[in-house]
């Protein structure tokens, strides 16, 4: 008919695919990603690379499986920003800008159109699957703290839904890539939070890298955060993690 065939999406070994069906967790299967990497809006991304912020909470894709059923979470991961959610920042934050630059050594040329530029990676230092019953007065909680940039909106769009399941707590060190790569945005479409960027980004994960947050910082966040999942989720599980600081 003359049009190209769209791209075939690239996820991880194991994710599930179809509408929501089954499959197995985001994470099985040998070998492993070359480059895993987690879709995130920009906005978030953004807030993680210039030390606004440390954790994200998140409910998983449509057509996956929960994070709290996959076999195990990666311990490092390159951050895929994208613009499909909206950013619904908390009243009083102060807008982040887009134009690829002033963030320090990710800071690089926008990329060019049909491409985002990838400039950070994260260490999962940490993961919790907080129940339903206690999600929203944990985000509420942390919102007080200031650990994170979202408004009210943000928990209605992105962590209700109309099946009931915990929500994930993901606490992150970010680091800011020496020299960002490019990727095609079209190649990673579709309702996936994680997918594998390819040997040619891979390079982002093992370059020198300068974190995102000071160590004390980030120690006062870390502790921040894990004090209020104890006042308001005590003794909700863990996620397993894979090869990280969080294993």
């Amino acid at each position: 008919n003359g049009h190209p065939s769209p791209p075939e999406e690239k996820k991880v070994p194991g994710a599930a695919s179809g509408g929501g069906g089954g499959g197995g967790g985001g994470w099985a299967g040998a070998p492993g990603p070359a480059a895993p990497a987690l879709k995130e809006g920009r906005v978030a991304v953004r807030a993680l690379e210039r030390g606004r912020q440390a954790v994200l909470l998140r409910r998983g894709g449509l057509r996956e499986r929960p994070f709290e059923s996959q076999e195990a979470l990666p311990g490092r991961f390159l951050l895929l920003p994208t613009a499909f959610h909206a950013d619904h920042l908390r009243e009083g934050v102060a807008p982040l800008d887009f134009d690829g630059g002033g963030i320090g050594p990710g800071s690089a040329a926008p990329a060019r159109a049909g491409e985002v530029a990838v400039r950070s990676y994260a260490e999962l230092t940490g993961a919790w699957a907080a129940p339903p019953e206690s999600a929203r007065d944990l985000f509420d909680e942390l919102a007080d703290e200031e650990l994170h940039i979202w408004s009210p909106e943000f928990f209605s769009a992105r962590l209700e839904r109309a099946k009931p399941g915990p929500t994930s707590v993901l606490e992150l060190r970010v680091y800011l890539a020496a020299e960002p790569v490019s990727v095609r945005e079209a190649d990673f479409a579709g309702c996936f939070s994680w997918v594998d960027l390819g040997a040619g980004s891979a390079s982002v994960l093992d370059a020198p890298a300068e974190p995102a947050m000071g160590f004390l910082e980030f120690s006062r966040r870390q502790a921040a955060l894990r004090a209020a999942l104890d006042r308001v989720a005590p003794g909700c599980p863990r996620l397993a993690v894979r090869g990280g600081p969080g294993a």
